[in-house]
């Protein structure tokens, strides 16, 4: 490979760019991008650029318009800020080509916004949907981000399809072997890959039948086997203990082995699989075990064991056949119909727009589209190359690998080493495959990021392994720092040090691995206690970065997984060291997914009393132990809070989660709660991003509260790290350590970072995962293995598939450092298979390295680089001394306040306004008008509306049923449903559905004036005519309590009333319970539950009238009025209030007891006049 010099570079043809971190790889491709403007004249839409990640889309835009002003501004001035413009300006010296490079310069920057750089998803929805008749892309088709849902209910199909009506062996081998619907779907999302996977074994014909015939022979013998055993217990368990036999296996162990036979005798079935022990009481087993020169004892038994074992054994590899095949077929299914029932369904993941666009330029006539595409970009430039897939490669390859126009451009550029992004369908192999298929190759070797020891140290680490990450293909190249590179140096006590701090574990005394867990605790106070020491050295001003003293924003601790990175946290906190968690894992694996969960169920079962205890004890809340039996003690402070809580409920239900979370953190307290907690930054974080997704998928599902704690509950089980949306959040931007994942490191820099856990393997496949792996052997192409002759073979494959990508992530992890890098190596468990070992020990071996041989290696190392390694040994450290954050300190300034803040302004409602002459003031606007009451609802004697309990409750639950009925079919089992249901869950007897049923049909047929001469009854509206719990807010002028009383008193001179409100302007509020349209007029209505006494005749229209001026409802509906003829002007066009206004009904339900009366319900229809005048009063516009 040839250096490259983003000067002098051929324009033309396939060409490869090999990076190595912090060698300018950005750079060098924006460099590109320039010269293909300027040189080649091509325009921003005709230059594609394709990488991987929405960040790295954003990041690219930003750096290449960066470099064409910082170009454009050279040819303007003559003058060059970086090597490329000045060569640039050097080769186009002439005036006039200078200023046609303006030109093109300042039209590029001008149709900026037409740039083609996108994600390679993003790039094939364009083509599909620029091409979509070539495409079959359905127009419309939505793009989904998570098809979880849709995997679940294919595999779940499959699933019944397969196993459901199967013998029960079969079943139970697939439990057994762990294939279930989840790793099902683990298979399905291996149909990505589309035609380059490759599954086998091929699997001969196997019949369920058959394996139920082999298992009826096992059942039989089993059974003989059973009834020998129950026949001859005693002399076989003296057989057993026969001390010819060894005494390892047998012995004192026998015992145990014959209680284990007896219960497996007992069995009223063969049992599947069988215990192991069944191999001790087996002929040949026992011969295995007999002591030399001694007799084997015998006994029919042991050969029918034999025989059991051996019939077994048969079965299980049959099964194990069967489910191989079904898992393949379920591969071949999946990759012909579960894109078809996405088609269906007119939905698009990420992987189909990958898969349709291979189809489409692989099918027949293709090489006409991928004509337009090369006329369309004659210049493709791919960054981070190696995070491509075979698909995606192909995808590429086949459209602008174009070498029969010798003026086509085609530039990969990235690192293999670093590709570290598996997990997400990256593929390594595939960036091999392109390497061998350029025309040219160049590599970057020149650092501008990183000090010279610590490049040094790296590259000891890496040059001299003959492969350091395993495969031949992917070489170390020597990196050097750049000369120009302006880097600010770290130097502790005047001196600069090593650039790599190698710490060694050591084992445990006996000279054996240390345990995973006590090098953890080991590794982690050592690196807490570092980080102390280094702190306290740059607050003393010995330990600077360039001339700035050392502090917590400089330092980086690097982990694998989010349970280190929490590990960590805790101990820095512990230590008062504030940090702060950067990582891609999703918020769904937090625990503060758990305390949602627990708060939904209080919020939606809050009338049971252990969901209701369990939301009280989440920090929400934080009821202690104490507390919570104080609830369980006095059943009156439950039902407040039972109250509260259905009240939090309904905010939830009409305002959406996440303004139930807000109120929660202000009025409960829990903000200040929360954040008192260890790690309470962290914690309010979570719950804030979880709350703004729920509050999404409720919004955009228009789900119910329990469908949002079911999508929760979905989330939670199959969490996506892959979607940024879900990635963990920044819990502050204060001077912190930074705890990050490495995967999320890439791309970063950090002045001094530490790698602690670079020994580790990662984690193991778990049983029942397909094994898949590269096939060298079949052009590295992903092989699903099912259970071929070979498996062992494969299982090494992918196992060294497993430490490649290690050894990547070990190289990422160490270049990630500006000034220093501390990393763990040590005697522990494990880790002998790991990258680091992999360095030292390239051919194996590091398994049998003593604490006396690995210190020496590391030594070796140290010597050869310089001074640039410094390899010490990890002391326990047993005390850590307190850190204490340094507060700002010197005068603190201020802007003293001489203004006077205006009391006046406020939201003000009908409540604050009348609140001195009502007897319930402290209920507000949302809250139904009732006499308080704190006794519970008793079982009725009288189930009538008129005997119905008053009290807050009551007018709630009432209130609630209004809100939710259809008043053209009261009559319904609905209603009634909808009456039950309510009862229930505000824990009321079921003898008052009957009095509530009458109640709503008195209601609903009640004749009601239309304010035109004529009747109509509201069982005439149909639910699209009827808006309930209208919300209005109005800007409100100057008000006094005179100026509304003289506007009240004009229409009602003989009532006398007093009203006490400071003066108040800003606006005005409140929820009308039900806004109406019948023939074209418009009605506002409200309901009252006030209870005016047990008797008929109180609510004839006097006693009506009467309550209505005592509790200034006038007042109330006047300003109702006025907020919603404000509304219809706004929205009805030729809006009249005297045409289009029918008037005003407040329905006093306990009046509603008897048939069709006129008692019950008040009305009134102001006069347009003045309501006129009222707003006048009012309206601030």
């Amino acid at each position: 490979m040839k250096p490259f010099d983003a000067a002098t570079c051929p324009l033309a043809g396939v060409n490869l760019i090999e990076a190595a971190a912090g060698t300018g790889k950005t750079h060098a491709l924006a460099g590109l991008y320039l010269r293909f403007l300027v040189e080649r004249k091509l325009s921003v839409r005709q230059l594609l650029v394709i990488t991987y990640t929405n960040a790295a889309t954003a990041e690219l835009r930003k750096r290449i318009r960066e470099t064409i002003i910082v170009a454009r501004d050279a040819f303007i001035h003559g003058s060059a800020k970086n090597d490329l413009t000045a060569q640039l300006l050097k080769r186009f010296s002439e005036s006039g080509e200078r200023k046609r490079i303006v030109r093109e310069l300042d039209l590029a920057l001008a149709g900026y916004d037409e740039t083609a750089i996108f994600t390679i998803h993003g790039f094939c929805r364009r083509l599909l949907t620029d091409h979509a008749f070539a495409g079959k892309m359905a127009f419309e088709a939505e793009l989904v981000e998570n098809q979880q849902a849709l995997e679940r209910e294919f595999v779940a199909d499959f699933w019944r399809r397969h196993f459901y009506g199967s013998p029960p062996v079969i079943v139970a081998h697939a439990l057994v072997r762990k294939v279930d619907p989840e790793s099902l779907r683990a298979l399905l999302r291996l149909t990505a890959h589309g035609p380059q996977l490759n599954i086998i074994p091929d699997f001969g014909p196997l019949d369920a039948e058959d394996l139920q015939r082999e298992q009826d022979e096992l059942r039989e013998t089993f059974l003989q086997f059973c009834a020998l055993w129950r026949r001859d217990r005693d002399p076989l368990a003296r057989a057993l203990a026969d001390p010819a036999l060894s005494a390892v296996v047998y012995g004192r162990k026998v015992d145990a082995l014959v209680r284990d036979t007896d219960a497996l005798v007992c069995a009223d079935d063969l049992p599947w699989p069988l215990p192991p022990f069944l191999e001790k009481l087996g002929a040949s087993y026992l011969r295995g075990k007999t002591r030399k020169n001694r007799k084997t004892p015998e006994h029919p038994l042991f050969d029918l064991a034999e025989t059991v074992r051996r019939q077994a054994r048969k079965l299980s590899d049959r099964l194990d056949a069967y489910l191989g095949r079904v898992k393949k077929e379920f591969l071949e299914t999946a990759a012909r119909e579960f894109p078809r029932l996405k088609q269906k369904q007119n939905l698009l993941y990420f992987d189909d727009l990958l898969l349709r666009a291979y189809e489409v330029l692989h099918d027949a006539g293709s090489e006409k589209l991928a004509g337009i595409l090369r006329g369309q970009f004659p210049a493709v430039l791919v960054d981070e190359f190696q995070d491509t897939d075979p698909l995606q490669f192909a995808i590429l390859q086949s459209v602008f690998a174009d070498r029969g126009n010798r003026e086509a451009a085609l530039f990969y550029i990235g690192d293999p080493k670093q590709a570290i992004y598996s997990f997400r369908g990256a593929d390594i192999y595939a960036y091999l495959r392109a390497a061998k298929s350029v025309d040219r190759a160049f590599t970057l070797t020149t650092n501008w990021r990183s000090e010279a020891p610590l490049l040094e140290a790296v590259n000891i680490l890496f040059e001299k392994p003959e492969r350091p990450f395993i495969y031949e293909q992917i070489s170390y190249r020597r990196i050097e720092p750049a000369a120009k590179a302006q880097i600010e140096p770290l130097t502790i006590e005047g001196a600069s040090g090593a650039g790599l701090e190698w710490w060694f574990v050591p084992g445990k005394e006996d000279g054996s691995a240390l345990e995973i867990g006590a090098a953890r605790l080991l590794i982690n106070r050592a690196v807490v206690a570092e980080i102390a020491r280094l702190l306290a050295l740059g607050r003393a001003k010995k330990a600077m970065i360039g001339a700035a003293p050392l502090d917590e924003s400089h330092i980086a601790i690097l982990v694998r997984k989010n349970a280190e990175a929490m590990a960590f946290k805790k101990l820095l906190s512990q230590a008062g060291i504030p940090s702060v968690i950067y990582s891609s894992e999703s918020v769904f694996t937090a625990d503060e997914v758990q305390d949602f969960r627990l708060l939904m169920l209080g919020m939606i079962h809050c009338e049971e009393e252990g969901h209701l205890l369990s939301a009280l004890a989440t920090p929400f809340f934080g009821l202690r132990a104490g507390d919570i039996a104080l609830c369980l003690e006095d059943e009156e402070r439950l039902e407040d809070w039972r109250i509260r809580f259905r009240r939090y409920a309904g905010l939830w239900q009409s305002k959406g989660i996440l303004t139930l979370f807000f109120a929660l953190l202000e009025e409960e307290g829990a903000r200040r709660r929360i954040a008192a907690l260890p790690g309470g930054e962290r914690r309010l974080t979570n719950y804030g991003h979880l709350a703004g997704l729920l509050f999404q998928a409720q919004a955009q599902g228009n789900l119910r509260p329990s469908d949002v704690l079911g999508w929760l509950e979905r989330m939670s089980a199959a969490p996506d790290n892959e979607k940024e949306d879900q990635q963990l959040r920044l819990e502050t931007d204060r001077r912190c350590v930074r705890i990050v994942t490495v995967h999320k490191s890439k791309g970063l820099e950090y002045p001094v970072c530490f790698c602690p856990f670079a020994w580790e393997t990662g984690p193991e496949r778990k049983d029942g995962l397909p094994l898949a792996f590269h096939d060298e052997k079949n052009d590295w192409r992903i092989t699903v293995d099912l259970g071929s002759e070979e498996l062992d073979r494969h299982r090494t494959l992918y196992e060294r598939d497993v430490l490649a990508e290690n050894c990547r992530l070990l190289y990422v992890a160490l270049t990630r450092a500006k000034n220093r890098c501390y990393f763990v190596w040590g005697n522990i468990r494990n880790a002998s298979a790991g990258a680091v070992s992999h360095l030292f020990y390239p051919k194996g071996g590091a398994g049998e390295a003593t604490d006396e041989e690995m210190p020496a290696a590391m030594r070796s190392f140290a010597e050869r680089s310089r001074g640039a390694i410094r390899a010490t040994r990890v002391e326990n450290v047993e005390e850590i001394e307190k850190w204490t954050t340094e507060k700002e300190t010197g005068q603190i300034l201020y802007r003293p306040f001489a203004g006077k803040i205006d009391s006046r302004w406020k939201i003000a409602s009908y409540t604050f306004l009348t609140r001195a002459a009502q007897d319930d003031a402290e209920w507000d606007e949302q809250t139904p008008d009732f006499r308080r009451s704190d006794a519970l609802p008793e079982p009725p004697e009288a189930t009538g509306i008129l005997s119905f309990p008053p009290g807050a409750t009551s007018g709630i639950l009432l209130h609630e049923i209004l809100e939710k009925i259809d008043f053209s079919r009261v009559a319904d089992e609905r209603t009634t449903f909808v009456v039950t249901d309510t009862l229930e869950k505000f824990g009321y007897p079921l003898q008052w559905q009957a009095g509530i049923c009458r109640m709503l049909r008195n209601l609903v047929q009640t004749k009601l004036p239309a304010g035109n001469g004529e009747e109509f009854d509201l069982s005439r509206l149909a639910p699209e005519h009827c808006l309930r719990e209208l919300e209005f807010y109005f800007p409100l002028k100057n008000l006094s309590p005179a100026k509304l009383l003289s506007v009240l008193e004009s229409r009602s001179a003989d009532e006398r009333r007093t009203l006490h409100f400071p003066p108040v302007q800003g606006f005005l509020k409140g929820f009308i319970d039900l806004v109406f349209e019948y023939e074209g007029r418009f009605y506002l209505a409200d309901w009252k539950s006030n209870d005016l006494g047990g008797r008929p005749e109180n609510y004839e229209p006097e006693g009506l009238r009467r309550e209505m001026m005592k509790a200034f409802y006038d007042a109330q509906y006047l300003i109702y009025t006025v907020a919603l003829d404000a509304y219809l002007e706004k929205r009805k066009p030729n809006y009249i209030y005297d045409r289009d206004f029918g008037g005003v009904f407040y329905f006093f339900l306990r009046g509603l007891a008897a048939p069709p009366r006129k008692g019950g319900v008040f009305y009134d229809r102001p006069d347009g006049a003045f309501i006129a005048r009222l707003k006048e009063a009012l309206l601030a516009f």
